[in-house]
């Protein structure tokens, strides 16, 4: 903690299991009126770190559990850096890394690392009435204690950076990783790497909540939104849960950029969005995997919805397959004079089943769409469309082969056709001659029980130990072969 002008010093934590419950925190703090810069807080862990704020005494209610950096209003310095590394990480009901810099105060926030081979953060057990929380939309509330790993700035300072390395991530029930500034100040980027499978699912989080990964400038924020990066071997985001940029103030919102193997959206959407709700613009979108599917209302979009915003672009880039299925792509303006953003996807097979690509404006410009394929397959039902309604509408360019599904279906006749013209009869009945057939006589007698053991097979009238010839009766010439006759009986019609 720092109270007068000097900087913080270093905090540093190492153990082999670590757990900060109900209030419990590990800080570095720039109090009021202080001009030196915090301290930076290390936490290594050689085996599980859990950052649990369910069990929070009533007096701590309104602080975080967890690792935190902050600066306080009227404090001059910057927060400052948290590191934090396991093999197993678990925040979980209101715990939190995070750093941060309050109403006020001058200086920038610290950056927050976190690294471990397994990461969950799960808000299951966050009691939303008991403290503040991170909504799905608008300002947070006076001491939001989301849970998850976070960088907010509130004063005139820019927001820290998030960079989150990790073997496996899942964001539950809403658990996020956020930047956000509600000052002057920017946000910070946010980059969260994972180099297996990065999972999301909201089916437990409260109603308020988000599950995702978010960079925000919220309420009368003038600053700009972060950035986003993401990267996985493997990503799939279920309905409810999202990768998105969004700012509400002048300005500008953060671009977003996803890169995995696979990628599977599914349920209603958007799961990956940049959204302006003020007069900043939104922010890009740039998708790039090898395979794409989007199901059951899944969404990637850019919109605008003030008189002068204009829609980010959408490039996706998609090395193999791009799959949709009752989902959409789109960017949309819905004020006045704002332009829409433009869309470019280059796969190499792209199939639109009951699906919309749209890029649309008021009164701007329309967004144009380019789909580069080597096979495009569009349902009959689906929509590309680049629209203004009282603008100059986009264009719409698909370079590559189409594959016209409906022109390629043969209708089947519905006539019921006679048994001559169907079946195929043997050419001797039609020529009035006898039909020659080849049939197995047996060798008579009852047929064998299907119960007993069956005997050895041989070739009836042959022994079944051939007597061995003499050697007087051995031929001289080795090369000759004895030859035995079978008989076939036969029975034609």
């Amino acid at each position: 903690m720092d109270a007068g002008h000097g900087d913080g010093g270093l905090v540093k934590v190492h153990a082999g299991d670590l757990s900060i419950i109900g209030g419990g925190l590990i800080t570095a703090l720039i109090c009021e009126c202080s001009s030196g810069d915090a301290g930076t807080t290390i936490v290594n862990v050689d085996r599980t770190l859990t950052i649990d704020g369910k069990a929070q005494p009533a007096y701590a209610v309104g602080f975080a559990t967890g690792i935190t950096s902050d600066t306080t209003g009227g404090s001059v310095g910057n927060a400052g850096s948290v590191i934090v590394t396991a093999r197993d990480l678990n925040i979980l009901n209101n715990g939190q890394i995070s750093s941060s810099t309050r109403s006020g105060a001058l200086g920038n926030g610290g950056d927050v690392f976190v690294a471990a081979d397994r990461i969950t953060i799960d808000a299951r057990g966050s009691d939303p009435t008991r403290v503040g929380v991170i909504p799905l939309q608008g300002p947070p509330p006076p001491q939001s204690l989301p849970t998850g790993i976070v960088a907010e700035t509130a004063g005139v300072g820019n927001g820290g950076r998030i960079t989150v390395n990790a073997g496996s991530l899942a964001i539950l029930n809403g658990g996020l990783i956020s930047s956000s500034t509600t000052g002057s100040g920017n946000g910070g980027d946010v980059s969260v790497n994972v180099s297996g499978v990065l999972s999301m699912d909201a089916t437990f989080a409260h109603p308020l909540l988000a599950t995702g990964i978010f960079a925000r400038t919220i309420g009368d924020s003038t600053g700009n939104g972060g950035r986003i990066n993401v990267t996985a071997g493997a990503l799939s985001l279920p309905a409810n849960t999202a990768i998105s940029s969004a700012t509400a103030g002048p300005g500008t919102g953060g671009g977003v950029r996803v890169g995995a193997g696979s990628i599977t959206l599914s349920g209603a959407g958007p799961q990956i969005s940049a959204r302006s709700t003020g007069g900043g613009d939104a922010g890009s979108v740039t998708v790039s995997a090898v395979q794409l599917s989007m199901k059951n209302g899944a969404a990637i979009s850019t919109e605008a919805e003030t008189s002068t915003a204009s829609g980010g672009n959408i490039t996706l880039k998609v090395r193999d397959f791009l799959y949709l299925v009752n989902s959409e792509i789109t960017t949309s303006v819905k004020g006045e004079t704002g332009n829409g953003g433009d869309i470019a996807i280059d796969p190499q097979l792209a199939i639109l089943n009951h699906s919309r690509i749209v890029a649309e404006a008021v009164e701007g410009h329309g967004g144009n769409i380019t789909i580069k394929a080597g096979e495009f397959i569009p349902s009959s039902d689906s929509i590309i469309s680049a629209t203004s309604q009282l603008g100059i509408s986009g264009t719409v360019e698909i370079i590559g082969p189409q594959v016209d599904v409906n022109g390629a279906l043969v209708v089947l006749s519905s006539e019921l056709r006679g048994r001559a013209a169907v079946l195929r009869e043997a050419c001797a009945a039609r020529r009035d001659r006898p039909i020659s057939t080849f049939v197995e006589a047996g060798r008579g007698g009852t047929p064998q029980d299907a119960e007993e053991t069956l005997p050895a097979l041989y070739i009836a009238g042959r022994d079944v130990i051939p007597s061995v010839p003499s050697s007087a009766d051995t031929p001289a010439a080795s090369g000759d072969v004895e030859q035995t006759t079978s008989h076939l009986k036969m029975r034609c019609g």
